[in-house]
């Protein structure tokens, strides 16, 4: 089901007072809630009257201090979704640990589940008319606002770590992998790791110049290292991963289930592992028993073989620290800030044949993926040259310019410098390409003409919209489009050189 839009929460509680619970159920939520129920007769006044308190903060926090630990878990794993979930996703949390398969078990469950949740006024649910033999396979629930601000943290024992531990960097174990993408021995590198980190890692190529890392061309910072991060967290998410590279996608095996069901499955652990990980506060950490404790009550368990792995490749990366020396270390997530990174200084790019140059062995991540985003790129001899994009620079110039990291390459370089004024100065301009000729229609009917016949949704199509009346076309098209308008009674004005302000090899016509 789609993420719910604000607009339809009242909907969910008219649905929960009205068509889920009796009259009883309707009391229940009363006393856990604290409203004073009005004395009326029939149901559906009662019901009403619910309905009109059960979104508003009013009990919330009374009615949450009679869980107990596992329907606290429960609620986590709602709002851990943020989206409506199915209701026998719960079932875990109240003692069922298979899955139900006819009709009964199904209503058993769900029973149980309204019980503890739902009779408190602390979950919503909603029928939602699926084709299921039973009506309660068919049931989703929803934490609404007010409960899922009063929630409190999840019942795990939170320890301080005193003091604080220092955590690694992530983005110099990434560009140790990157670097030997660049220079083609990443798969030597890899098979000489121990343990081999590079299966967490994006594939790093330079393709006609471009920056590419598992297809993504020109990524940022804080994309790569979230890449990175969903890998490591979906460790043991599958029997096993591919040899290197493993990407957004796993390895088919994972209980002989497809695809799909793969994807399906990491996503859902990446999820519920960042969400415990996220949960605990900044200079605290738990023991690894407890960690993995929690990621099996939460339903995304670490197998044993994979525990190892997992810690330490997350103290590698810099995703955790150990806090101590005992056996059951005490971990401490590293509650990651992207504004408190500094900005990349280029100390060692030089200028160097119409751009920079610098040894890609001191290159750093963040330099790489800054002029990655703005330059074509290529790796010669153990450097990394770059040439100025003035494509690139031109798209967001403005914005670029505002930040610390293009102001410490503008310090350094004048080739860039010069790269960024050039774009000052063409800002509001054209730039036509050779072979492509630019049209200005005169009035709607000439455009309305050309359009039907080769207009982007014509069968036919010839002409590229520029704004305010220009069209753009194929030099090679532009006799056909003359002899059709010439034929519809157009009389064409070709513009002379001399009164062009582009390229003198460009031609312009004006209809």
């Amino acid at each position: 089901m789609p993420i719910i839009q604000d607009t339809d929460i009242q909907r969910w509680a008219y649905e929960t007072c009205h068509d889920i619970c009796n009259a009883s159920d309707l009391k229940r939520i009363c006393q856990a809630r604290g409203f004073i129920a009005p004395k009326v007769k029939g149901k559906e006044a009662l019901a009403d009257f619910v309905e009109m308190r059960l979104l508003e903060p009013e009990g919330v926090h009374d009615a949450l201090a009679t869980l107990d630990a596992q329907a606290l878990w429960a609620l986590h794993t709602v709002r851990c979704a943020r989206k409506p979930i199915n209701a026998m996703e719960l079932q875990y949390y109240f003692g069922f640990k298979n899955k139900a398969y006819v009709a009964s078990a199904f209503k058993t469950r769900f029973k149980r589940i309204q019980e503890a949740l739902i009779n408190k006024g602390l979950l919503l649910a909603r029928d939602t008319r699926e084709q299921c033999e039973s009506r309660f396979a068919r049931m989703y629930v929803l934490l609404p606002p007010a409960v899922a601000e009063a929630l409190p943290q999840l019942p795990v024992d939170f320890e301080p770590a005193a003091p604080p531990p220092a955590f690694r960097d992530w983005a110099e174990a990434a560009m140790a992998l990157l670097r030997a993408d660049l220079l083609a021995s990443r798969e030597a590198a890899a098979c000489s790791a121990s343990p081999d980190w590079s299966s967490l890692f994006p594939t790093a190529s330079i393709k006609n110049g471009i920056l590419e890392m598992n297809k993504k061309e020109r990524p940022a910072l804080e994309y790569l290292r979230t890449a990175i991060f969903k890998n490591w967290l979906s460790i043991g998410s599958a029997k096993k991963q591919r040899a290197h590279h493993a990407g957004d996608t796993v390895a088919r095996g994972f209980y002989g289930e497809s695809d799909y069901m793969v994807d399906s499955i990491r996503t859902h652990y990446v999820k519920a592992r960042g969400y415990i990980l996220n949960a605990i506060e900044p200079g605290h950490g738990l023991r690894a028993t407890q960690l993995f404790e929690a990621f099996d009550i939460f339903q995304c368990p670490m197998p044993e073989d994979a525990r190892d792995a997992f810690l330490e490749s997350g103290e590698h990366l810099g995703f955790l620290a150990f806090a101590d020396a005992d056996e059951d270390r005490l971990l401490v997530p590293n509650s990651y800030d992207p504004d408190i990174e500094s900005a990349p200084v280029f100390a060692n790019w030089r200028d160097a044949d119409q751009g920079v140059a610098a040894p890609l062995s001191a290159v750093t991540l963040p330099e790489l993926l800054t002029i990655a985003r703005i330059s074509t790129l290529v790796v010669e001899k153990g450097k990394l040259r770059a040439r100025p994009s003035l494509k690139w620079i031109g798209r967001e110039r403005e914005s670029l310019c505002e930040t610390a990291a293009i102001q410490n390459l503008l310090r350094c370089s004048a080739v860039y410098r010069q790269a960024f004024d050039t774009v000052a100065e063409r800002e509001g301009k054209w730039v036509i390409h050779d072979n492509v000729s630019a049209l200005k229609l005169g009035g709607s009917d000439i455009e309305a003409v050309l359009l039907a016949e080769y207009g982007p949704d014509s069968g036919n199509p010839r002409l590229a919209a520029l704004g305010t009346g220009w069209y753009a076309v194929g030099r090679n098209h532009l006799d056909e489009l003359l002899a059709f308008v010439k034929k519809k009674g157009f009389k064409p004005k070709i513009m002379p050189p001399s009164a062009r302000k582009e390229r003198t090899d460009t031609n312009k016509e004006m209809f």
